[in-house]
């Protein structure tokens, strides 16, 4: 996974994406399932890799609704002092967020046709994170 700082200019379709990531973080911080669902492609999978100490779902999260619930209820678990930025992972928009500081969870993403949502990668493995700091 490559992660670069997303203020190098983009083009106009990774723009789009920018503002759809954009749009989820804001619909998923609201609770608002039914918005998020209308940016989640059909065929939506959520998958994670945590670490020793970081846990991820084990199995791929499949469906709209489903990947929907599944990033309201994680982010419920995000306090005050985590700081968001968006990034580049992959050449693709992406976030990091750090908390204290230090990197806790780059969220990578690939789109459908349509501009949609396709798949969700959460990294929460701190020795893959390591290189961040």
């Amino acid at each position: 996974m490559r992660v670069t700082d997303a203020s190098s200019p983009f083009g106009s379709r990774a723009r789009t994406r920018i503002l759809l990531v954009l749009q989820l973080l804001t619909a998923t911080a609201a609770g608002d399932v039914e918005v998020l669902m209308g940016l989640l492609a059909p065929d939506v999978v959520h998958l994670g890799e945590g670490g020793p100490d970081r846990h991820a779902a084990r199995r791929p999260v499949v469906g709209p609704y489903r990947v929907a619930r599944l990033l309201v209820n994680l982010t419920k678990r995000i306090g005050p002092e985590t700081e968001l930025q968006v990034v580049r992972v992959n050449g693709e928009p992406g976030l990091l967020m750090r908390r204290d500081g230090r990197p806790d969870l780059v969220l990578s993403y690939s789109f459908d046709a349509h501009g949609r949502v396709r798949r969700v990668f959460a990294q929460l493995n701190p020795e893959k994170l390591r290189h961040l700091s």
